[in-house]
């Protein structure tokens, strides 16, 4: 019917021809008319279905405070990459106590006013949602529960997805913070949101500042580091051009840290200092502290390093390290001297693409433990173990071995 109808409004311009029968051609005129009409409710419908009144951001957040990177709350829909009917959906919900949704899946659109969302996880649907969208000034789309329990998939306690979304924008947001995109963005994090291509570059810039953030001292803090970036660029004329000059000058920057840290853990020491070092920290390190399980119950644990001095720039060591409910991380090897002033032991990591360096660094007040790649955690440790801030100190030290 579709198809007919689309035919007949191409042709109708042309009008009707003549015919010798009166009677027939008022016929055949009525019958055209009641045609015509269930045309026009047919083209109608098929117009209501389509996506272009459904697709755009909906939703709204605001700062709860006026300090600049203070959290947002709200609620957000966005709707984007339609085809027919079919639409993806993402939803994210924000509170002030902490609690939050986050939710995909895909739309289908049954009518002008009418959709219902299947919300995916591992490739499976978990629940749905009934949206209801209303014309108004401006128009909004109204959440309400479908299928399955949404709420103890994808949201914390206090937070739901059953709510009002208020039309905002046509056009798709990007970037690493939605909700900054509603909450009245400041220039540069406004030009973010507008721009895919610089949305990109900000996620690049972002995985290497994770990357190098414990490669070399000082800590790296992504926050602050992107916080300064973006208000580096909020007075200037054009923030977009700003914003891709400083990502690519930081990356740059990065890079360089990578590579500096690169040469300290995998270029020589020197040997006098190798010897130095080695025989201050020679010996075994034990600690012991109060430990407990997800049971309640409470326990005494031991931790134990024992570092061995060998021949020229190298130390043998091996640990044991324990951590809560159970967890432990065991490691032993051999470690050599480098440039950075600290003993390193380079091994594979679980994936080709990871690499460990393990450090047993001395200090003034004892011996440090590094992983700055975090490949060593990954092949040592349980869920809960680590070596972030891992440690003994000289008062820990009960026994000295023979050199």
């Amino acid at each position: 019917m579709l198809a007919i109808c689309l035919h007949m409004q191409r042709f109708a311009p042309q009008g009707l021809q003549p015919t010798r029968c009166r009677t027939r051609r008022t016929l055949s005129s009525m019958k055209l008319a009641a045609l015509a009409t269930i045309c026009a409710l047919t083209l109608l419908s098929a117009h209501a279905q389509q996506p272009d009144s459904w697709e755009g951001e909906w939703g709204e957040f605001h700062k709860i405070s006026s300090v600049p990177a203070a959290p947002a709350e709200g609620a957000t829909l966005s709707i984007t990459d339609c085809s027919g009917n079919t639409c993806k959906i993402s939803a994210l919900s924000q509170g002030t106590s902490n609690s939050h949704c986050d939710a995909d899946g895909t739309l289908t659109i049954t009518s002008a006013s009418q959709a219902t969302a299947h919300l995916i996880a591992f490739g499976e649907e978990k629940c749905s949602l009934t949206l209801l969208r209303s014309e108004g000034t401006p128009p909004s789309i109204e959440a309400e529960p479908g299928k399955g329990d949404c709420a103890s998939y994808y949201c914390t306690p206090g937070a739901s997805l059953t709510q009002r979304y208020a039309f905002r924008s046509r056009s798709q947001f990007y970037g690493d913070d939605e909700a900054a995109c509603f909450a009245e963005p400041a220039p540069s994090r406004a030009a973010i949101c507008g721009s895919k291509s610089l949305a990109d570059l900000q996620n690049q810039w972002r995985d290497l500042t994770f990357e190098v953030a414990d490669l070399g001292s000082p800590r790296v803090d992504e926050r602050e580091e992107q916080a300064r970036l973006l208000a580096s660029c909020d007075h200037s004329t054009d923030a977009a051009a700003c914003l891709d000059k400083a990502f690519h000058a930081s990356m740059d920057q990065w890079n360089e840290r990578k590579q500096s840290w690169l040469n300290s853990v995998t270029l020589p020491g020197d040997e006098a200092e190798a010897a130095k070092q080695s025989e201050a920290i020679n010996g075994r390190y034990v600690h012991s502290f109060r430990n407990g399980n997800v049971q309640g119950d409470a326990y005494r644990s031991t931790d134990t390093l024992n570092i061995a001095r060998l021949s020229g720039d190298s130390i043998s060591y091996s640990l044991e390290l324990n951590f809560f409910n159970g967890h432990s991380c065991s490691r032993k090897g051999v470690a050599t001297y480098r440039k950075g002033g600290f003993f390193v032991d380079k091994s594979k990591g679980v994936t080709a693409e990871k690499t460990c360096y393990f450090e047993v660094i001395p200090t003034e007040n004892g011996v440090k433990l590094g992983d700055p790649t975090g490949a060593c955690r990954e092949t040592d440790c349980g869920a809960r173990g680590g070596y972030t801030d891992a440690g003994f100190s000289f008062h820990e030290k009960v026994q000295e071995f023979s050199k």
